[in-house]
């Protein structure tokens, strides 16, 4: 896995690659968006920051434990976990989806779980 950084004076895009003989993990992302994150933090005036989402990536493939593609909440709290904290844009193929409410920012708040279990 290698993190890319093209610095281009105001923005900076910093890219995450896979390995080249296999598909990247949860836990390559976990691991990179450490050093991303470490990166984000060394240059203040670079925030906010904003990523988008690996899902449904063909070059870049993102496999789960099971080597399935993970959930959407699985590769959020993987970033989070390697304390990533800006905006996540979600995959392309998530903006066909049904109208849904969207959180912003993780990790959710803890209504998410009640709403999840039909309460209000």
């Amino acid at each position: 896995m290698k993190v890319l950084k093209y610095d281009m004076d105001l923005v900076e895009v910093l890219a995450i690659l896979r390995p080249a003989n296999r598909s990247l993990t949860v836990d390559d992302l976990r691991s990179a968006f450490k050093i991303v994150s470490e990166m984000i933090a060394r240059k203040p005036g670079r925030i906010p920051s904003a990523s988008v989402s690996f899902l449904g990536a063909r070059a870049n493939k993102l496999v789960g434990a099971d080597g399935k593609e993970p959930s959407f909440e699985t590769v959020l709290r993987a970033m989070h976990e390697g304390g990533y904290s800006g905006d996540v844009y979600p995959s392309p193929q998530m903006w066909h989806l049904a109208k849904i409410g969207l959180f912003p920012r993780y990790p959710f708040p803890g209504t998410l779980d009640q709403l999840r279990r039909g309460g209000f």
